[in-house]
């Protein structure tokens, strides 16, 4: 996606942003091995930090854009969200 001057839309994603674009809490809950009840209560809160590599890898694997450690951190950052990866 890009604004009237083709450049890429930036977007920041909080923990729980990040927890549904993966698929939701027992997609996540399946891939790190968690219940889904905890990586639910993530969305409230935060992923915790230990499990940062994982989440990263996780949308690596998926490739899902956006999902980085700057990102989990808070950090704005720049993503190109293309029609396929909205649709998955």
């Amino acid at each position: 996606m890009t604004n009237r001057t083709n450049r890429p839309t930036v977007r920041s994603m909080d923990h729980a942003t990040i927890i549904e674009r993966l698929g939701g809490c027992k997609t996540v809950a399946d891939w790190l091995g968690e219940k889904p009840n905890t990586v639910s209560h993530w969305k409230g809160r935060r992923i915790p930090a230990y499990r940062w590599p994982d989440v990263v890898a996780m949308a690596r694997s998926k490739k899902i854009a956006g999902v980085t450690f700057d990102a989990l951190k808070g950090r704005t950052v720049k993503v190109e969200f293309s029609a396929e990866a909205n649709a998955a």
